[in-house]
């Protein structure tokens, strides 16, 4: 009878113990990130553009080969500095994307296209010349076209683009 009240007894022990015991798991989460210099803001709206093309003719494209340049601006404000050089660099994604020309989506047979202030083209996943900026605020002037790049089928179409500024 000795014997069963200590095992009884260790029993109860022993569950009291596991009940009460902590479980723990160890992890890590790591916090990242990059300070930076930001020279200038973008105004609100700007980082968000909705850049209507219009309505395009097909014919239109068939004779000149692309479409009139739309007019298009980013504009800055606080600019801490002058002097300086903003550069534009738009995203090269999706596929197809070579040089100067970007597809669409929706449409086939035709990519998009962007100049710079001074009408030059724009390379995608490549930095501008630039513009110079004053301190304060200031306004980079682009354009954007459409060009015929094979048979074109009617339709409506978009384009998603990123761009990263760059201050030298």
């Amino acid at each position: 009878m000795m014997n069963s009240k200590c095992l009884l007894l260790l029993a109860a022990t022993l569950l009291a113990t596991t009940v009460h015991a902590e479980i723990t798991a160890r992890s890590s989460t790591k916090f990242v990130g990059r300070i930076t210099v930001a020279t200038c803001n973008i105004v609100v709206g700007d980082d968000n553009q909705t850049i209507n093309m219009g309505e395009i003719s097909s014919a239109e494209l068939d004779a000149k080969g692309k479409s009139a340049p739309v007019p298009f601006s980013i504009n800055l404000y606080g600019c801490d500095t002058e002097n300086k050089n903003v550069k534009i660099a738009f995203d090269r994604t999706g596929t197809g994307a070579t040089g100067s020309l970007i597809p669409v989506d929706g449409v086939s047979g035709i990519a998009l296209g962007l100049l710079d202030s001074d009408g030059s083209p724009l390379y995608f996943g490549r930095k501008t010349i630039g513009q110079k900026i004053k301190k304060g605020d200031n306004t980079l002037l682009l354009s954007a076209y459409i060009a015929k790049t094979g048979p074109i089928n009617s339709g409506s179409f978009s384009r998603l683009l990123h761009y990263t500024l760059y201050y030298d």
